[in-house]
């Protein structure tokens, strides 16, 4: 059996959140100096191919219609306090002992929870043309990791499936069965049907932290929750990380590695009662050529 991993970028270029352009990453055996022969295709086609980097080098793969390729570790480019918002609800509970964990307020700066850290990074850069179709700029984008033929793994928009899909930090612990597995196999067309109750159950819960005479002294009347949760519910699903790419890339719009994607999803879950989680910038700047990512640590 073919058990080699692969990772693929998935387009949807006309509104079915179904995949018509896929970019897939391929590996060989690594050599003794770690490093891996890869390979890039689009939708079965080669556009690019190489090595993968050394720990201390930077490996510039350059193949056909301008794409670059560049797969190798890298300092990880997320910041986030993640703790602070583990504990987002400790002030709701008897338990004062972790009070201060939650980030209710910025009054001092924040821990980012990725500080120092690394991760391996496949970064691509590829014409808009090969990604779009039909003349429209609007397109969806969605990464899947595959060992063999299972699909193992899933990402659209940044923390949807740690927020929102059981177990999440915002239930609790052993209430609920995982969907986590089930989701990472799904399709993003299954994912109104399949998971948008769990997004309206965390939202109402998030929204309710907002609630005017609450136990957090919000300022919201709760009586137009159950419309903008529905609201949102639809635009958070199905998971995919939508872009104009007429227009500038900027979260939601895509995201470019500086964008405070958390500051702005809190902002949109907690009905403007927390804006930000007091992490404002990356730990290590980024790069400001190709691949963009940082060294590693």
């Amino acid at each position: 059996k073919n058990r080699k991993a692969r990772y693929t970028f998935r387009i949807d270029n006309n509104g079915d959140a179904k995949a018509d352009v896929n970019i897939e990453a391929r590996f060989g055996k690594p050599n003794k100096n770690g490093t891996q022969r890869m390979i890039v295709t689009r939708n079965g086609r080669t556009l690019a191919s190489g090595r993968s980097s050394a720990f201390d080098k930077t490996r510039v793969n350059r193949g056909r219609q301008g794409t670059r390729a560049f797969a190798g570790m890298a300092e990880d480019p997320f910041f986030f306090d993640l703790n602070g918002f583990i504990n987002l609800t400790a002030p709701l509970d008897a338990d004062t002992t972790n009070d201060a964990d939650s980030f209710l307020g910025c009054s001092s700066a924040r821990p980012d929870f990725f500080a120092g850290l690394n991760v391996s990074a496949i970064v691509l850069e590829v014409r808009n043309s090969l990604l779009t179709g039909g003349g429209d700029s609007n397109i969806g984008v969605w990464g899947t990791t595959n060992i063999g033929r299972k699909q193992i793994d899933r990402l659209g928009r940044p923390a949807i499936t740690t927020v929102f899909i059981p177990n999440n930090p915002l239930e609790a612990k052993g209430t609920e069965a995982s969907q986590k597995n089930r989701y990472n196999r799904s399709r993003p067309h299954k994912d109104v049907g399949r998971f948008r109750g769990e997004i309206v159950d965390t939202l109402e819960t998030l929204f309710s932290l907002n609630d005017m005479g609450g136990p957090l002294n919000g300022t919201d009347d709760p009586s137009d929750d159950a419309g903008q949760i529905s609201g949102l519910a639809d635009f958070l699903l199905p998971d995919i990380l939508t872009i104009d790419l007429d227009q500038p890339g900027a979260f939601p719009n895509g995201r470019a590695l500086a964008d405070d994607v958390i500051d702005t999803e809190l902002g949109l879950i907690t009905e403007g009662l927390f804006n930000s989680d007091c992490v404002d910038a990356n730990d290590t700047q980024f790069r400001a050529k190709f691949p963009y990512v940082a060294a590693p640590n």
